[in-house]
C-alpha cells in the first residue's frame, strides 16, 4: 500500500479538489475533496488495494522557512 500518486488540483469557491491520475490498467480512483485552514490543507481518503482497504488522512503544513 506504498506507493505515490500524481494528478491534478482544482480551487473552486473555496473548494480544493485533488484528482489523482489513472494508472494505465487500472480504474480511475476518485476525486479527493481537500479543506483549507490557515497554513494547512487536510484530505482524508480510502486507499484501496487487492487485499485491504485503509483510511488515510493526508495534512500539509506550510513550512515558514520555504517562503
Amino acid at each position: 500500500m506504498s506507493d505515490s500518486e500524481t494528478g491534478t488540483y482544482s480551487f473552486d469557491k473555496g473548494q480544493l479538489t485533488l484528482t489523482p491520475k489513472k494508472k494505465k490498467g487500472d480504474p480511475a480512483r476518485p476525486a479527493i475533496a481537500a479543506a483549507i485552514a490557515g497554513e494547512e490543507i487536510r484530505a482524508s481518503y480510502l486507499l484501496q488495494d487487492a487485499v485491504a482497504n485503509e483510511r488515510i488522512a493526508l495534512v500539509l503544513r506550510r513550512d515558514a522557512s520555504y517562503w
